[in-house]
Order: C-alpha cells, then structure tokens, then sequence
C-alpha cells in the first residue's frame, strides 16, 4: 500500500522538477499533469492506518499546485 502512494509522490516530484525547467510555457499542462494525479490519489482506497500518507499527498499536490498558479506571467 506504502508503494502505491510513494509511486504518486515519485510521479508529483517529477512534475515539480519539470516545472522548474520548464518556466510559465509548460503551466497549464503540468496544472492538468496533477489534476490527472489527484483524481488517481482520490480513487486510491487505502486501510485506515495509511490514510494520513494519502492525505498528506493530497496537500502537497495542492501545494505544488498553488505554487504552479502563483509564478509571475
């Protein structure tokens, strides 16, 4: 179950890294890029013991997401 929500943590580092080399060109596509992912993060059904590691998941990729919305045009 650890595996399944750290392969969705390896997938949000990767946009996060990418967005840093892609400047404002590529934000929309990485905003869909980690929509994708949250709705793959929602469907996740994990026991009770694991949901805190999927919440928090789900606050970093509105964090990467609100920084994504925040850079300067």
């Amino acid at each position: 179950m650890r595996r399944r929500i750290y392969r969705l943590y390896g997938e949000l580092k990767m946009i996060e890294l990418e967005s840093g080399s892609r400047g404002r060109s590529g934000t929309e596509d990485m905003l869909a890029q980690l929509e994708r992912l949250e709705e793959r993060a929602d469907r996740l059904r994990v026991p009770r013991a694991f949901a805190t590691v999927l919440y928090t998941l789900r606050a970093h990729i509105g964090l990467v997401r609100n920084r994504l919305k925040e850079r300067p045009q």
